[in-house]
Order: C-alpha cells, then structure tokens, then sequence
C-alpha cells in the first residue's frame, strides 16, 4: 500500500459516505491526489466512481466524511462544493454539450471572453483553435463547427478541450477514451503528460486497464463502495487490479474456444461490393462472414466503420451494395428490410441510438417484438412478454430492481445486456457490432462477449467493430484493416500459433 504525508496532497477524501433511498452507495472511501501526478480510480459499474466524483465537483454532497483541497478543510456549512472556486474541472461521461452551439461557444461556455458589450467570437475561435491544436485535432474539428454535425468522439474531444479551457489545477477524466480510436487514445495521454509535467492533477476514471498502467502514477480501485486497493502504478499487476476488481482472482473465460472455421460452403453473409462515391467514405468493400464465425474490422477515426456497418444494416440510401445471405441476393434499402433478412445491429452510441432512456427495462426489450404480442384485437399479451423479458434477464446476467424499472437507472454494462437482448430477441442471423463494450467494465465485457460466443455457436454470424485492439485480438477469427473507406489488409486469427499483439495490429491500421 501506499504510504504518504498529507503534507503531498492536493486533494483529500476521508471516509466518504452516500446513500440513495437506502442504499448506502459509498462506505468509508478515501481518496486522494497528489499534486502533479496522474491517479487511476477503477471500478465495475455500480461501484461507486461516479457518485465519490460528483460529490468532488460539487453535483451531491456526501452524508459524512471529509474534503481537503490544497490544505483547507471544505466547510460543512457548503451545501454543494464549488469546483471553479477550488480549480477543479471535470470531463464526464456523459456529454455536457449544447448541440445548436458551435465548437469554440462550447469551448468557452461560462467563460465567455467579451469585447465592449458583445462576445469576443474571433478570440473564442482563435483560443478554440490553439487548445485543439494541443489535443493534434485541429485539423479535424473547425472551432465555427456547430456541435450536432460532430460524430460523438469528436465530441468527446470538445469536451476534453472544454476542460482544458476552464485552467483549472485539478482535472478529472471520466472515461475520456470510450470514445476515441488508439491512436486518438495515444495523443490524449500525450496532452496529459504535458498537463502533468506543469503541475496539473489529474484523476483518470476509465474501464480500460491497459490505460491505467500506460499512463497512471497510482490507481485505485473501488467495489461495492469500498475503497478495497490504492498503489504505484509501478509496484501493480494487471492481476492485483483485477483480482480488487471482482473480489477473487482473474475472471477468466472458459468458454471460449477459437476454432478453424468451415469455408467449403457458400458464406453466411457475403458483400460481393459496398461503396459510396458520393459520402466518398466507402470504396468498393469486399468481405465474406461464415457461419460461427467474429470477423473484427480496425480502423483509425474517420476510416468508414461505422459507415460500413450502417451501410450494411440499410441507413444509408445512397450506398451502392450487392448482398448474399446463403447464398441468395437480397435487397436492404432500409432497415425494415435488415430485420426481414435477419441482419441486426447493436449501434455505437447506446444511448441515442439504441434505448429510450424513459422507458422501462421490459418495454425496452420488447419493443422490436410488439407485432408477435399483440392478439387480433391489438392487445398486448402482458404475461408472454413478461416471461420472454424475465428469461432474458436471467440469461444475459442483468442485474437490476424489477423490469419495470426505467432503463436510464441501470449501469453501462447492464444497458448494452437490454440492447442485446431486443436485439437477439428476433433471431437475427447476422450481428453487426459498433464498438459494443465502450463505457464499460472488465466482468460486463466477458459476460457480453460470452453472449456473442453463445450467439456464434448457434450457426450466426458476427461483425465487430472495436476500438480496443485486444477485443479483436482475442475473439475475432479474422481482423480486416479499413483504411480510407477500403479494406487494406486481412489478419486470419484461426488456428494459428502466435496471435498478432497489438503493436503490429496497429502498425497495420
């Protein structure tokens, strides 16, 4: 364990305690940053992260506990701490983003810099600019740019760049790479070296444990609501990590085993071509996926993968495409016409484009089956789709109240289950996969990935888009390399004795 004078620390946290409607949600947590280094904070989702950072940038306050920052006690007589007043700035998860607003008034928001009586929109641009230029994405993102023609890691970036305006001396990242592609990734953990190396305190909240040992100083990990593990990132193994993550040691999968796949017969899915001239994002895409077969597609921000699965699932009108299923051609100009052909598509942002956050857990699930639930008189069957949601939640693991309960109240890993299960529901033959396990914890991953296997075994098919390499690395039987909207390379990870790592798979990309 770590052993440190208070006198080191910028911030302290010291036996926090929350509770929500009876539930005790933190117990006795510590916390603390030392100024100038970068600290990990890692947890399964419902561990308590969030909650112990919201009390920290002023969102909820804590029943008992105390806060230090640079020394000074926080006044229990402070309702909500101020986080501009202590030079704290936060990243969340979830985008704090005005959509009809350009890049740099986002940037800018609150801080609004002023000339005579009006905004200063040239020094908000140029200052926009400079920032994006430090994060190396200046050339992607124009600071006049409004926020809703941005695909969300772009946004993610403005967030990030929204931060770093604020000048504060204590930031917090939550899960500022769920977003970004590995070489996005990298520039971002080069920005933060330089924040470091300046002085800034950084709390770095992420599910992906490679990033707390390629750029962390300390780490904790958080269960149950309990800090069970603080140390040097350096004196740490990935098992150490993993182990104060689920109680016991390395969740292993012993489920999946990789298999030489039969390619004597037609394909299960086979684009004979898929292109768009006019987007200019797609160019002429040849691929074959097999029965049991994950086929992984890698590729940098901006290189067509989720254009290509929605081209596939029948978004895009304009793409030019020629599709087999068994062997037979058919036609998918929509996405009625994915779902009659049995292609399904678990898509990138869950939450917009996948779930109606209001809803409940049940009506979510069973809204793609309702046509087979209503009766001749347009009533819902109430008791079969109970039964249908009560057996999915049992065998997808969903850990929740009741299926009554709103979706938006569930964990990341637990709403990307409810996804699959409305979408495995219709029996679909074909899964297109757009980065399925962003946002979320070590143990949700396996348990979804187990259900893709599950999923496989059956006869279907697989297209999954990652961006973490190790995904595709350790579940895909073939990696293919899209670059510029055209497949450049393919990795045949079946059978072989030495897997790719994943220094040579980025290389490739």
């Amino acid at each position: 364990m770590v052993n440190l004078n208070s006198n080191d620390f910028i911030i302290e946290m010291l036996k926090i305690n929350k509770t929500f409607i009876g539930v005790k949600v933190l117990s006795d947590v510590d916390l603390n940053l030392v100024k100038g280094e970068i600290h990990g904070l890692v947890g399964q989702n419902g561990a308590g992260k969030s909650t112990l950072i919201k009390i920290l940038n002023g969102v909820y306050t804590s029943d008992s506990g105390k806060i230090i920052i640079n020394g000074k006690l926080i006044d229990d007589n402070e309702n909500y701490l101020n986080p501009k007043q202590y030079a704290i700035s936060t990243v969340f998860q979830e985008f704090s983003l005005i959509p009809s607003l350009t890049v740099g008034e986002n940037v800018f928001l609150g801080i609004e810099p002023t000339k005579g009586f009006l905004t200063d929109d040239k020094y908000i641009e140029r200052e926009t600019k400079k920032i994006l230029n430090e994060l190396k994405m200046g050339e992607d993102i124009d600071p006049k740019e409004k926020i809703k023609n941005l695909g969300i890691s772009y946004c993610q970036i403005v967030e990030i760049a929204k931060s770093l305006a604020q000048k504060g001396e204590i930031l917090i990242f939550d899960e500022p790479t769920a977003a970004l592609s590995y070489k996005e990734t990298e520039l971002l953990f080069e920005v933060m070296k330089r924040l470091k190396n300046k002085g800034i305190s950084i709390i770095f909240i992420s599910h992906y444990l490679d990033d707390i040992f390629k750029i962390c100083d300390r780490v904790t990990v958080l269960r149950d609501g309990r800090n069970v593990f603080t140390d040097y990132v350096k004196n740490t193994k990935l098992n150490d990590v993993i182990k104060a993550l689920v109680g016991y040691n390395t969740y292993e999968n012993n489920y999946f085993k990789r298999k030489k796949i039969d390619k004597s017969s037609n394909p299960l899915l086979e684009i004979k071509y898929l292109k768009n001239d006019t987007a200019n994002k797609l160019k002429d895409i040849k691929l074959n996926v097999y029965k049991g077969e994950i086929v992984g597609v890698a590729g940098l921000l901006g290189s067509g993968k989720t254009e290509m699965l929605n081209s596939i699932y029948g978004f895009d009108k304009k793409c030019d495409k020629l599709l087999k299923l068994d062997g037979k051609k058919i036609k998918i100009n929509s996405i009625s016409d994915a779902r009659k052909n049995g292609i399904a598509l678990i898509p990138e942002d869950r939450k917009k484009q996948g779930l109606i956050l209001n809803f409940s857990i049940r009506d979510n699930i069973l809204l793609s089956i309702l046509d087979k639930l209503m009766n001749f008189l347009f009533f819902i069957n109430d008791t079969n789709g109970n039964k249908i949601v009560n057996n999915l939640v049992q065998k997808l693991k969903i850990k929740l109240e009741n299926i009554d309960q709103k979706i938006k109240y569930l964990s990341g890993g637990n709403q990307q289950k409810v996804i699959i299960a409305k979408t495995i529901i219709t029996n679909p033959r074909v899964l297109l996969l757009d980065d399925p396990t962003t946002g979320i914890d070590i143990k949700s991953k396996e348990d979804i990935f187990k259900i893709i296997y599950d999923f496989t075994q059956a006869g279907n098919g697989v297209i999954l888009v990652s961006s973490e390499l190790s995904e595709l690395i350790k579940y895909c039987t073939r990696i293919l390399i899209l670059k510029q909207g055209s497949i450049k390379n393919e990795i045949d990870c079946s059978g072989i004795e030495k897997n790719i790592n994943e220094e040579e798979l980025l290389e490739l990309i």
